[in-house]
Formats: structure tokens, sequence, C-alpha cells
């Protein structure tokens, strides 16, 4: 007869390889068939406690263990065993029907494991909320399922695997607002190699084909063709919320060959009718076209072009995507290109500038821009600085940046004129020979020199006020912090009713201050009234007063938007002011006759002409040509009459003239 027995087994702190923990063990039965139940307790399983328990039945005679009831908790999981399952353990491992349950997952096994490999296995049904417990806020949305029948050996198998995903989404910031991806991929696996076929879908408008060989063994070989089309648009809401946006369509036909030691990289990547826009700092580049080539684990870029309207830019060079540091060699030119358009800084460059260096290390850029025309606009109403919230989610610990390279800068900035600083009554163009100089990196950059101004004034109501050739705009080196954002020191004057009224701006041109002081030591309410009515504050109505206060919260950045300045950029003009007529009686006294408009361009950059014109029905047509650095011929065509006491400043009628400037 059979021998009955029961038998209990307890065991503690028990380790295999990374494994810890206790282990309990009872059961009853004969010497061919035992009962026994299973409980294990994992304190740390890759930094959760994990607990097992089962019910089996093992079957000596036949060396198989059946398993009637399995659970193992786990990161707030329970997985279950979802019908019985039997593993053989004989001449050879094979499991027989093994179904297992996790929430809405459904793995399946069957087949033999060794010595000969026949295993078919399936998993259906996995939702984001199953691999976010194991990889926490990684998916948003999707389902995934797989199959996998295998033959061969463990050390050498072949046969098929496929996965098949649809409706994916990412939880991550950076692919916040992408279209959803779906996935198609399957393996077939020979003795030390994989065949892939591989097929990415992104919204409606973007494919992605990887075919070819891959290595099973980290010494194999490489054999992949990447063929596809991607729309730069489809990445827009994700830019958006960034200040960005992007469109274009992405072409790549590429190979992938080689070792993972030495890779290869063949073929094309095209880029056509590219845009690119950043609303922050007021970049603009359409018509975008690109090809790139690859070859030696290098890509090489062989044209990329874009406009900057009036004019375009330029790049060529190489990047060793898959060479040590990844080495860069790149040109970038551009020709009358307005690569900055804001309300800060809109600037027409002509540049040459190279990047050198290696991506993961160091990078030295350097080279020249010039200036060919530059608007510094000073808003009407600013703060003196803009918060930039830290956004974070609920429950997410931030992310550490990673580690970028050091950019060295080098570059030479040319602005010999046509540097015009404008907004707030200020109307001044600015040049020089030193130019500008940007060193330092591009996390700190260090921004030196200085533009002189080459004429210049400040219109207050009726009366204007003239730059004297002290003023300048300098850049002192402390850096940028967010933008283009140049120190301003500029002084003009004007004399009213033997009072000289001085005005002194000065600090960053996004919040300048601005001061008023006269000879006489007057408050800057009656320095502006002098200014507004040429009369002394005491005479003035209440609304004259009320204008008084109006322009000296304007000068302070309390006011609003300037309608004149809103018009002349949309006009095109350099100049434009509204201010009163102010003629020359015969005995030299100077009286208002009526309101006048004066309105300025630069025909080249060494010609300007102005028109005034008044509601007295006078006009004047002006044009100035530098002849040189200093000297200047001024020629006036008008209808007016000079009279006795008549300036060259003032004069409504016609001449011809030379002036010559000069600092002291």
């Amino acid at each position: 007869g059979r021998t009955l027995a029961k038998f209990e087994l307890e065991g503690q702190n028990l380790a295999s390889g990374q494994l810890a923990g206790g282990v309990h063990i009872s059961g009853e039965g004969s010497t061919d068939s035992v009962a026994a139940q299973l409980s294990a307790k994992i304190p740390d399983l890759k930094g959760f406690p994990a607990d097992l328990s089962a019910d089996a039945r093992l079957d000596l005679e036949h060396r198989a263990v059946q398993f009637l009831h399995a659970t193992m908790d786990y990161r707030g999981q329970q997985l279950k065993l979802l019908s019985p399952a039997k593993v053989s353990y004989g001449t050879a491992l094979s499991i027989d029907e093994l179904k297992v349950g996790v929430q809405d997952a459904i793995f399946e096994a069957r087949g033999q494991v060794s010595p000969a490999l026949d295993l078919h296995a399936s998993v259906r049904h996995i939702n984001p909320k199953l691999i976010n417990a194991f990889e926490p806020e990684l998916l948003l949305q999707g389902t995934i399922e797989g199959t996998a029948n295998l033959q061969g050996s463990l050390s050498a198998p072949s046969g098929r695997i496929s996965v098949k995903a649809w409706g994916l989404r990412f939880q991550t910031d950076e692919t916040l607002g992408l279209p959803a991806l779906d996935l198609n991929a399957a393996a077939v696996l020979s003795a030390d190699s994989a065949a892939l076929d591989i097929k990415l879908n992104a919204g409606s408008a973007s494919h992605l084909t990887i075919t070819g060989e891959m290595p099973l063994h980290a010494a194999g070989s490489y054999n992949l063709k990447v063929e596809g089309k991607l729309d730069m648009g489809s990445a827009t809401p994700f830019l958006q919320a960034r200040g960005l946006h992007a469109a274009g369509a992405l072409a790549v036909n590429a190979a992938v060959a080689g070792t993972l030691a030495e890779p290869q990289i063949r073929g094309d990547v095209t880029l056509a009718n590219g845009s690119f826009r950043d609303y922050v700092r007021g970049i603009n580049l359409t018509n975008i076209g690109a090809q790139v080539s690859g070859s030696q684990g290098t890509l090489e870029i062989k044209s990329l072009t874009a406009s900057a309207a009036p004019g375009s830019v330029s790049m060529t060079g190489s990047v060793g995507v898959l060479q040590a540091g990844i080495p860069v060699e790149l040109k970038l030119t551009a020709a009358h290109a307005q690569l900055i358009s804001s309300n800060i800084l809109t600037a027409n460059l002509d540049a040459d500038i190279h990047v050198s260096g290696h991506a993961l290390e160091r990078l030295d850029v350097g080279g020249t821009i010039h200036a060919n025309r530059a608007i510094i606009g000073i808003p009407d109403s600013l703060p003196p600085d803009v918060a930039v919230l830290d956004v974070r989610r609920r429950g997410k610990v931030p992310q550490a940046g990673g580690k970028s390279a050091a950019i060295d800068l080098d570059i030479a900035i040319k602005a010999p004129r046509e540097v015009l600083v404008q907004g707030r009554g200020l109307d001044a163009e600015f040049g020089g020979d030193e130019g500008l100089h940007v060193g330092g990196t591009s996390g700190a950059p260090v921004v030196t020199g200085s533009l002189s101004l080459l004429r210049g004034t400040f219109s207050l109501g009726s009366s204007k006020l003239t730059f004297d050739n002290s003023s300048r705009v300098t850049f002192d080196g402390a850096g940028l912090r967010k933008s283009i954002d140049p120190t301003l020191d500029l002084t003009a004057s004007s004399t009213v009713q033997n009072v000289t009224a001085n005005l002194r701006i000065t600090g960053y041109a996004d919040s300048p201050k601005i001061e008023l002081s006269s000879s006489s030591g007057q408050s800057q309410d009656e320095i502006m009234a002098l200014l507004l009515f040429g009369q002394p504050a005491a005479q003035l109505t209440a609304l004259q007063i009320a204008e008084v206060g109006g322009a000296l919260a304007t000068l302070s950045g309390g006011g609003g938007s300037n309608p004149l300045t809103r018009l002349q950029r949309g006009l095109g003009l350099d100049r434009l002011s509204v201010g009163s007529n102010t003629t020359t009686t015969a005995t030299g006294a100077t009286e208002n006759s009526g309101a006048a408009i004066q309105a300025g361009r630069y025909i080249t950059k060494r010609i300007y002409l102005e028109n005034k014109f008044s509601t007295t029905g006078q006009s004047q047509v002006q044009v100035d040509v530098d002849l040189s650095k200093h000297l200047k011929l001024q020629t006036r065509l008008g209808n007016g009459t000079a009279v006795q006491g008549t300036t060259p400043e003032n004069d409504p009628g016609s001449s011809v003239g030379l002036s010559y400037q000069f600092e002291y």
C-alpha cells in the first residue's frame, strides 16, 4: 500500500541571487502524489514587496506539478491564475495551458521550454493603468497586444514575435498634444539575427517603416532600411503651448548598416515646404527646404535654405550622429534676412557664422553679423520683468535636465548705421564703426560695445527735443537674460520761453527710466506744461493739466498703446510724428500756426527722405545724403517763405547746405 504523510516547511531570510525573503510550505500525500500549499514573502523585489500564494498538486511519478490556484500581489496589482495549469519537469520542461490575468490583461502560454524550444505565448488587453503601475506616468491611453511562436533553443531561438499597439498617447510633457501612435511590429528570428518589419503611424499624414536585419548578439551586423513621411505640423499642439509653430513634409529614405561599434548611415532625408516660428523671440522662417545625406555614421547637410523675408538664410555642413562625441561642422549664412521681428527688436541681417566642435562636449560658434537695419522698440507700457511660471504636475517629481554641451561664442556684430530706436516719443538713429561683440557662452553670453547717435529727436506735443551727439546705446557685457536688451543713455534738450528743458533716458530698452529737468530747476509738471503748451502750469486749463499728467504717465510707462507707433510700423516708415507747425514772424518771434505731420524713410543706406505737411497748406521735402561719417548734404524744397529769424532747422522754404557733426 501507499505511505501517507503530512509535512510543513518554514524558511526565513532565504536568499537566491538578488532575491531574499521567507517561504512557508505545507502539504500531505503519498510517495507518488502530494497536495501542497505555498506562500512566500519577498520584502524587496525591484524596490517593492511581493506576496505569493499557491495551491498545487505534485505528481512525483510523472514529474509534473499542477497549479490549482495562484495569486501574486505586487506594486498594487494582483496577478491571478485564471485556470489550472500544468508544468512538467522530467526529461523536458514544458507548460500546459498557463493562463494568468492582471486587470484586463490576459497572458497565455503553452509548449516546451527546454531542451528544445517550442513555445506559443500571447498577451492581450494591456492598458495604460497596468503599464503605469510598473513604469509610472508613461502612458495616457492606448492598448497593446502581442504574440510569440518560438522554436529552436533558449540560446538560439527561432520563430516569430509580433506586437500591436493602437491609440498610444504618452503622459510626458515632451509628447503632450502629439497625435496618437499606432504600431505594428514583427520580428522573425533565426539563429543569430532577427528580420524586422515595423510600421509606425502618427495621425493621418505621418508614416514610418523599418525593415531589415538586426543582430541578436552585440558583435552582429545591422542592415536596416528606414522609409516614411512625417508631417511636422502634427506637433502643432505641443509646440504652440511653448510659443512655437512648425510645418512641413519630412521624407526619409535611409539605411543603417555596420555593427553597433561602427554603425553606418546611408540615404537621404528631405524637408519640403517647411516653416518655423518662434513667437517669443520673433523668429519667422518660411519656405524651408533641406536635403541631408548619410555616410559612414555622419549626416551631411547638402543644402538647407529658408526665407526670412525679405532675405534668406542657408546652412551646409555635417553632424557625426553615430560618431564618438557627435562631431559638428556647420556654416550658416544669411543675406538681407529679417531673422528677428518683435516689439523689442526687429533686425535685418547679413551673417557668416561657423559652428564646430562636438555636440556632447563643446561647440565653438564664431563669425560676423552685419546689421543692415535694426529697430529697437521701446514699449508704451511693459513691466520691468515678466514672470515665468514653473509648472509641475501634481505628485510628479521634477526631472533634472540632462547635461548639455558648452557653447562658446565669438561673434562680431557690425552696425555702421540704421539702428533705429523708437517709442514713447523717441525717434533716433545710431551706428558706429566700433560695433558689438558677443562672447561668453550660450548660457551666459557677454555683449560688449556701443553705438553712437547719428540723429535723433524726442517729441512731446508741440515741442521737439533734439539729442546731443554724446547719446549712446551700450552693451555693458552683463549678459542677456531673456532677450537682446541694450542700455540707453540719451540726452535731449529744447528751449521754451528762455527755459532750457532737458530729457534724460537711461536704463534697459524694455524698461527705461525717463527724467525731465530744466536750467531753472522747475518741477516736472512745469517743464511738461512748457513743452506741451508753451505756458506755465498756472495758466493752463483743467483739460490741459490733465494732458500734462497723461504725458508724464506715458513717459513713465504707465500709458496705453501709441496709435502713431502702430501706424508708423504699418506704413513701413522710419519716422512719423504729429505736432504743431511753428513759424517765425518778422520780429523773430515764434507762433503756432496749426498742426504738422512729418513722415520719413531711408531710400538707401545713405539717403534719407522726409516729407512735412501742415494744416495751413505748407509742405516741404527734405533729402539728407551722408557723404561721409561726419559730413552730410541737406536739401529742402518747400512752398513756405523764410523771414527774419528763420533758422536752418525751421526754414519752411527751399535750401541746400552742408552739415558737419563731430563728438567733443
